[in-house]
């Protein structure tokens, strides 16, 4: 492909300084002295500094033992703080408004869970969600005799996705539980417009975002959505085991807690009566995580944070473009998606041939 049409597609060459950043990033990326990453959509690479983080916690905990100590205590609210408004910031959102969790599959349960469903209510959904969405709407369908409705969106094209949508939405629906990024076709879908509609049509919307959450830009104040289900270990780069759940303000009491335990209660006393839920989201979360993983996702926040927001997503939208045009004009190959649609994931399809085979054909290269 020549220089030119690389240009056209990332909207400006790179230059100088983009290289260095480039070479600097690398560096911090061990993973790229054995080849190329191409599965961050499942789990992204772990940079250094994140590794070496956790690695000088564990010694501690090693050397001195896990009982409290000041220090340690001190350290982890410290994490955790700074893991809370990590995710906040991703997300323009107000920290209050974070609940911590360890995956998005855990935040979209803690949703569906705590919604007060009552028998025939009716979601909508589509056909290229996760199972992190699939399967806890499965749960429900069984246990309170919740209405599960797969809306046809195509390969999730904005004007499919809302057409399809204003179609479904004629007849009475309680929730629609849908991703930001698709992670079969890798669309992005129109999330403040799906969202507008729902409310207009008084219903909620539960987002899945773990294709979105550091591969393009967020804000939640913008873009009105009700719950925001996000991990640490795709596109921010975090250590397995860390996530968050953003529940508006406005949700904060209707929302039955799914969990309960010391971290979901302003004080504990001997009476159960007393047990007030936390301020804000983190009433919603199930209970403290690994501390080395508060370590290690503040770490990565403040790693990608100095690279810089606005060059990264910049970045993710070149390279999938890119990506989509150079496997286009191969042979027997198919985009899902026209050229700049997707954004991270890139979907093709080769003409004949078995999928897994092709993957597991790719994995061993």
């Amino acid at each position: 492909m020549s220089t030119s049409r690389l240009d056209e597609i990332s909207g400006r060459p790179l230059d100088s300084s983009d290289v260095t950043k480039l070479q600097r990033i690398r560096e911090s990326l061990p993973i790229f002295q054995h080849g190329a990453c191409l599965n961050t959509g499942s789990t992204g690479p772990l940079p250094r500094p994140t590794s070496e983080a956790m690695q000088e916690d564990e010694r501690g905990e090693l050397e001195w033992g896990r009982t409290a100590r000041p220090e340690r205590e001190r350290s982890t609210r410290q994490h955790t703080q700074r893991v809370l408004h990590g995710f906040a910031r991703l997300l323009n959102a107000k920290t209050d408004e974070i609940a911590l969790t360890r995956s998005t599959t855990e935040g979209m349960n803690a949703v569906l869970w705590g919604i007060d469903w009552q028998p025939g209510d009716r979601v909508l959904t589509t056909g290229l969600e996760h199972e992190a969405v699939l399967v806890p709407l499965s749960r429900l369908e069984r246990r309170h005799q919740v209405k599960i409705e797969r809306v046809d969106i195509g390969v999730g094209l904005p004007s499919q996705v809302l057409e399809a949508f204003e179609r479904a939405l004629e007849h009475p629906t309680r929730l629609i539980a849908i991703s930001h990024v698709a992670y079969t076709t890798g669309a992005v879908l129109p999330l403040a417009e799906l969202t507008e509609l729902a409310h207009r049509n008084g219903v909620l919307v539960a987002v899945d975002a773990a294709q979105a959450a550091g591969a393009l830009p967020i804000d939640m104040e913008s873009s009105g959505v009700d719950f925001y289900a996000l991990p640490g270990q795709k596109w921010l780069c975090g250590p397995e085991g860390m996530g968050a759940l953003y529940v508006a303000e406005r949700h904060w009491d209707a929302l039955h807690a799914t969990y309960g335990g010391f971290e979901s209660i302003e004080n504990a006393g001997a009476d159960p009566a007393d047990f007030a839920p936390r301020a804000g989201a983190r009433r919603f979360e199930l209970g403290h995580n690994y501390p080395p993983l508060y370590v290690g996702m503040s770490t990565s926040f403040r790693w990608l944070e100095e690279i810089g927001w606005e060059w990264i997503h910049a970045r993710i939208a070149h390279l999938s473009a890119y990506a989509a045009e150079v496997l286009a004009e191969l042979p027997e190959v198919t985009t899902v998606l026209p050229v700049g649609q997707a954004r991270g994931l890139v979907s093709a399809k080769l003409d004949g041939a078995d999928t897994e085979a092709v993957a597991e054909r790719l994995i061993a290269q």
